[in-house]
């Protein structure tokens, strides 16, 4: 376990009036401008001052480092060095902005680690590409369009529920191929 005072059967006085780093708050350090070694120690000690038991690093908009390069990644040990030193806590917080896992775009970077979503609409909206070779064409190039088409559906509601649909364009679904993934 990390915290091992939690094993003991009794909080001690002496814990309870002066809660070491494990026990105390450790708030969000966005990380949204040019860091260095200085602005990290004086953050810190500023952090230790305040009663903090550490920080959690987070990489967030405006950051001038670049994530996950090998300076980051020295200013990332730094802190954790000097949080050591004065007896406190360094956590590395998500992998730098919303959505989580997107490594500051690194990761979606190639499109088939991006996130997808069906959008019902009356209509095909403009910028869409007319299929999915389209659209990957537009990708290969470098073009961010909005979607591509995949097919229309008659739909008949009664009473505001659902009554029937059926497909009036666009390919029939083949669950067994490339395609449909």
């Amino acid at each position: 376990m990390l915290y091992k005072k939690n094993a003991e059967t009794k909080l001690s006085r002496e814990l309870f009036e002066n809660p070491t780093s494990e026990y105390r708050g450790t708030p969000f350090w966005s990380w949204n401008c040019l860091v260095t070694k200085e602005l990290i120690a004086d953050q810190l000690e500023i952090f230790r001052r305040m009663g903090f038991g550490g920080a959690h690093l987070h990489p967030r908009t405006g950051l001038e480092t670049p994530y996950l390069s090998d300076e980051f990644m020295e200013l990332v040990k730094y802190a954790d060095e000097q949080a050591r030193e004065k007896g406190m806590l360094c956590w590395l917080y998500d992998e730098d902005r919303y959505p989580s896992g997107a490594a500051g775009g690194m990761v979606t970077e190639n499109w088939n680690y991006r996130a997808r979503h069906l959008l019902l609409t009356r209509e095909k909206k403009q910028g869409m590409c007319a299929d999915r070779e389209e659209f990957l064409s537009c990708i290969a190039a470098g073009g961010k369009p909005a979607g591509y088409y995949l097919c229309a559906y008659r739909v008949k509601t009664e009473k505001g529920y659902l009554h029937s649909y059926h497909r009036v364009s666009g390919p029939q679904p083949d669950f067994d191929s490339k395609a449909a993934e």
